[in-house]
């Protein structure tokens, strides 16, 4: 076993030297330019102090929910996903589901016009009946099954995922058929994250101001050029149908027209989701999907994304701390470790899209970091 660790130490190394080396090339990347609104700066100014680069994760759901577009949050575990999940509902109050039954989910609902739900971890939905009870509601808004009746509600739905269990949830005729197209996956990934001298407590959270939103309906007139919407709905159709995308992404635009109290999506909102690309994009270098274009069904590459995101969040990362932060089973670390060699050597660091998507990170993290990085 020491002979493997040395030798994956090695191999390790010399793939980190090409990750600088691709990280440090030149790419033609212009910087997208972007000013952040009044609400956007009183979020970020609230969180970059103790939870840096987690505002733009905030901005995006905020959007989406108030776009009424379902999303779902993945990423490692400790890295954000329930934080963003808690803040984005202090500032747009949101029902929270601790306990997923079909009950407690009719109670949640029942008797209201507008509901936004959030349940912290979707995999406590696999294998019970509240995740088609949700699906459902994604789909129609309504739910009528047995003794279990939820008139029409105006419903959004958010939740987070930790990558190494999205399998147990992109297999299941639930997510195929109704779930897949109805739910935006946005990868959560930093960039050299800064440390924090005192860090929060996993139930602790910094003070948010009150954010003012004034309430309008999400169909927004549009002062974009066509062309420029069909190009960010070309972003998503890397996890949504074609035929879906366009709504899609007015809606999400429209949503952050509102956060940013506008009455119009404007040309300031495009640029605002194309910051997004990297962490939406990124889905098609994760999954490897079947012939099967409509129902196809994913197999995950789990620790692909796990070294690229540790990668990128720390200064200095580690083979062997990266290997217990993942928890590869010792008997399988040859197989596994050399599996993501191969496949971060041949996937992302010999194609040079992976220096231009690094840049869209960075630049993405600067607008939010309100100074340089």
């Amino acid at each position: 076993m020491e002979e493997l660790l040395e030798q994956l130490k090695k191999e390790w190394l010399q793939l980190k030297e090409e990750i600088e080396k691709t990280i440090s090339i030149k790419v033609d990347y212009e910087p997208i330019e972007y000013i952040l609104s009044e609400n956007e700066v009183l979020i970020t100014e609230a969180l970059n102090p103790q939870l840096p680069q987690l505002a733009p994760f905030v901005v995006f759901e905020l959007s989406c929910r108030l776009g009424r577009v379902s999303n779902l949050l993945i990423a490692p575990r400790a890295s954000g996903k329930t934080k963003t999940a808690i803040i984005s509902s202090k500032i747009l109050p949101a029902e929270r589901l601790d306990f997923p039954t079909p009950k407690s989910l009719q109670e949640k609902l029942n008797g209201k016009k507008k509901v936004d739900l959030f349940l912290e971890d979707m995999t406590n939905l696999v294998q019970t009946q509240v995740l088609p009870m949700i699906a459902t509601l994604i789909f129609q808004h309504e739910y009528d099954a047995g003794d279990i009746k939820i008139p029409y509600t105006d419903f959004c739905f958010f939740s987070g995922c930790q990558y190494e269990k999205i399998e147990q949830i992109i297999n299941l005729p639930e997510w195929t058929q109704m779930l897949q197209d109805r739910m935006l996956r946005l990868y959560i990934f930093y960039y050299h994250r800064p440390q924090v001298n005192n860090p929060l407590k996993e139930d602790e959270f910094p003070e948010i101001p009150y954010v003012e939103i004034t309430p309008r309906d999400p169909n927004l007139p549009i002062e974009v050029d066509e062309k420029r919407i069909l190009d960010l709905a070309s972003m998503l159709e890397t996890q949504i149908s074609p035929d879906r995308t366009i709504n899609y992404t007015k809606s999400i635009l429209s949503g952050h027209a509102i956060l940013c109290n506008r009455d119009t999506v404007t040309e300031e909102d495009a640029n605002w989701l194309q910051l997004y690309e990297p962490c939406i994009t990124i889905e098609q270098h994760l999954y490897r999907r079947t012939p099967s274009k409509i129902l196809a069904r994913m197999s995950f590459e789990t620790a692909q994304y796990g070294i690229l995101f540790f990668y990128l969040k720390d200064e200095n990362p580690d083979l062997k701390r990266i290997s217990r932060i993942l928890r590869f089973p010792e008997k399988t670390a040859e197989s596994i470790l050399k599996s993501i060699l191969t496949n971060l050597e041949c996937q992302l660091i010999k194609n040079q899209i992976v220096g231009v998507w690094i840049e869209k990170l960075k630049n993405l993290h600067n607008v939010y970091s309100l100074e340089p990085i």
